[in-house]
């Protein structure tokens, strides 16, 4: 199983995977291991990628606690990313490939509050959840936090191609943003169904703490959280609908004793203690007619039908009103109609008193 294969170290993990006879010219004799040296670092220098080993002094301590630690990690972006996840400053935000609408939202709303504070969001570029917590970390950061890796994807994979590719330009803007793509997997490695729950046990140790946004009894979080936990880090979950088969593995960590994060300030109060400051979004200020539809629509009318009859609006008057607060970012398509986002309008400005 899984816990096995990590458990193992690297010359019994090529033993498993190669055969007996083909692990010594992969990581079982010194001398074979020496051999490969010189095709790593080319294949490293041809990437444009830079590595780090076991024994540098920046490798990132809080990996060291792993009972099988990477022997190398390579990287691309700045040298510095990993260092910028130094404790209490990051947090790794996991779920499920296919989130929904609820879950991306939430992941990408929560990584940019958390970034604007300066905390570094660790994920895995993997469609879906991750993908969103890399977004919304790009987002969050504020000029104030431009020095701080806002984001850092650990791979599945060589960090020269990384996958999938549906996430080619997130990963550029990430290591454009001043954060990192990191592996453990030499350049030129193509991902494999193992590599990454080994990817998410570095995940998990790389950062305090750990939060599942959507996730399946199944989901590969559910190894990081786990993973995270036997490492004496914190876990969190977002609560979801109970209906919704999406969150029944994210439910259930609650269920365990999971925290609760119900946003970025939670995750913020857990790492850096109440009051930490951070910018949350808000969107342009609403007309009264565009906050009732909100309303309406946060309540649960979701269709344009049962919208136009509650509101008494022609149908041409409601799809430009829709279609305005899906622009502000206000709204979002999901399922039969609309779904709102987390964004909230800004604060009424106070009237001054009169004298």
């Amino acid at each position: 199983g899984v816990d096995e294969l990590l458990a193992l170290d690297d010359a019994s993990l090529c033993a498993a995977l190669f055969g007996g006879e083909a692990a010594p010219q992969v990581a079982g004799e010194p001398k074979a291991a020496l051999e490969q040296v010189p095709r790593v670092r080319a294949l490293t220098e041809a990437s444009g990628a830079w590595a780090l080993c076991l024994h540098s002094p920046l490798y990132p301590s809080a990996l060291q606690q792993l009972a099988g630690p990477p022997a190398a990690l390579f990287g691309v972006g700045s040298f510095d990313a990993l260092a910028a996840c130094a404790w209490p400053n990051s947090v790794a935000i996991v779920g499920a490939r296919r989130a929904g609408s609820y879950g991306l939202e939430v992941a990408r709303e929560i990584a940019a509050e958390v970034a604007s504070a300066g905390v570094v969001v660790v994920s895995g570029l993997a469609l879906g959840v991750d993908a969103a917590a890399h977004q919304g970390a790009l987002e969050g950061t504020s000029p104030q936090t431009l020095d701080v890796a806002a984001t850092v994807a650990v791979l599945g994979g060589g960090v020269d191609d990384p996958g999938p590719r549906q996430n080619a330009g997130l990963a550029a803007r990430i290591v454009a943003g001043g954060g990192a793509l990191v592996s453990e997997f030499i350049p030129g490695a193509r991902p494999r169904r193992w590599s990454f729950p080994a990817r998410n046990r570095i995940m998990a140790a790389l950062c305090p703490l750990t939060v599942v946004v959507v996730a399946t009894p199944r989901s590969g979080s559910l190894i990081t959280a786990r993973i995270a936990r036997e490492l004496g880090r914190d876990v969190g979950a977002v609560p979801g609908p109970v209906t919704s088969q999406q969150s029944c593995g994210s439910n259930d960590l609650l269920a365990d004793g999971a925290l609760v994060i119900r946003g970025g300030r939670d995750i913020l109060d857990l790492l850096l203690g109440p009051g930490a400051a951070s910018t949350r979004r808000c969107g342009p200020p609403l007309s009264e007619s565009s906050g009732r539809l909100l309303d309406l629509v946060e309540g649960g009318t979701a269709s344009p039908n049962e919208l136009a009859r509650a509101l008494q609006w022609t149908p041409p008057i409601l799809a430009a009103e829709l279609s305005m607060l899906e622009i502000d970012g206000y709204l979002a398509r999901g399922g039969s109609g609309f779904v709102r986002t987390a964004l909230r309008p800004p604060e009424p400005t106070p009237r001054p008193l009169e004298s």
